[in-house]
């Protein structure tokens, strides 16, 4: 949401880019603001569909690493707008603390499902 409003007030108040992306090539303050939002639409989809699955998948104890994850998010993406201009090492962190805790979901679901898969193949 800050993203889309970044990127919408900055249009607003910059003639050279209030057409919107698809009508001029932008400003570089509006090219550094669609790749943030960009970028955060990626991690958020992936993110969204983790913490989804997380929650169809593993234990009822284990639904609080939802809130956790979605606040190491929260910070990793303000982290990484921040940095953003200091280019990668600028960004590390904050992709860091938006990205791996998905990962890390995604990866522990995996196992945790191919291990139910192969429980079920063995009691065949």
């Amino acid at each position: 949401m800050v993203a889309i409003g970044r990127v919408a007030n900055h249009r607003f108040y910059t003639p050279e880019d209030i057409d919107g992306a698809g009508l001029t090539d932008g400003t570089p303050q509006a090219r550094l603001h669609r790749a943030i939002l960009q970028n955060t639409l990626e991690q958020a989809v992936l993110a969204v569909a983790a913490y989804a699955v997380w929650a169809v998948v593993m234990p009822h104890s284990w639904l609080r690493s939802i809130a956790v994850a979605a606040l190491l998010f929260v910070a990793g993406r303000l982290l990484f707008t921040r940095g953003y201009t200091r280019g990668a090492p600028g960004r590390a962190l904050g992709f860091g603390l938006t990205a791996y805790p998905t990962f890390g979901m995604l990866a522990t679901v995996a196992v945790v499902l191919s291990l139910r898969l192969l429980n079920w193949l063995i009691r065949q």
